[in-house]
């Protein structure tokens, strides 16, 4: 994705758990431009809570961490 800031950012879906009315979506992100087009190299994981209230799924919460630790773990 590349935002109309110069902001450049992919997305990956990395796991999905489904419980009742209750989702969970996680995903791994990766910036490579910050607002404003500053090359950078930054890596975050996200995750999103959904509920399905009345046949209609809402977004009720979201967490997001660094994924650099773990990404020079992985590296090791």
């Amino acid at each position: 994705m590349k935002g109309q800031s110069g902001e450049e950012l992919t997305m990956d879906l990395t796991g999905f758990t489904l419980s009742g009315d209750t989702g969970v979506i996680y995903y791994g992100t990766h910036r490579t431009r910050l607002p404003g087009g500053a090359a950078t190299d930054q890596r975050f994981h996200v995750i999103h809570v959904w509920t399905r209230e009345q046949g209609e799924w809402k977004l009720i919460g979201a967490l997001g961490r660094d994924g650099s630790m773990a990404q020079q773990g992985a590296a090791k």
